[in-house]
């Protein structure tokens, strides 16, 4: 059984945080703030914020009220799993827990190599 506030495994994490990224890239897309997306939803701007750092998973009816507030599909926010699996397999998968557990920005550290 699942508790609240634990994480499983460490798949779970990356999922949570690729969903965060997600869904701030659509946010952003949309010139939305964080303040108005949250009082839009009626949840507190700090409740979103964990949304968007993957700190807290994100039921399925938040994720449809999120997408209709957003105006987009939940396929624009869920990653793409068809090739999760080749995924997991690899190094990459080691390393972006890594930087996560480090505080690294991952975007910040993409253009510092001029991608």
């Amino acid at each position: 059984m699942f508790k609240r506030g634990k994480r499983s495994t460490n798949n779970e994490m990356v999922i949570d945080n690729i969903i965060g990224k997600n869904l701030l890239q659509v946010r952003k897309m949309r010139g939305m703030s964080q303040e108005e997306v949250s009082r839009r939803l009626g949840i507190s701007f700090q409740q979103f914020q964990k949304y968007e750092n993957g700190t807290n998973r994100l039921s399925c009816s938040r994720l449809y009220s999120i997408c209709n507030v957003l105006g987009c599909v939940h396929e624009d926010i869920l990653p793409d799993m068809t090739n999760y699996k080749s995924l997991e397999k690899t190094k990459m998968l080691r390393l972006y827990n890594l930087f996560i557990k480090k505080g690294v920005d991952i975007d910040k550290l993409i253009e510092s190599f001029g991608e």
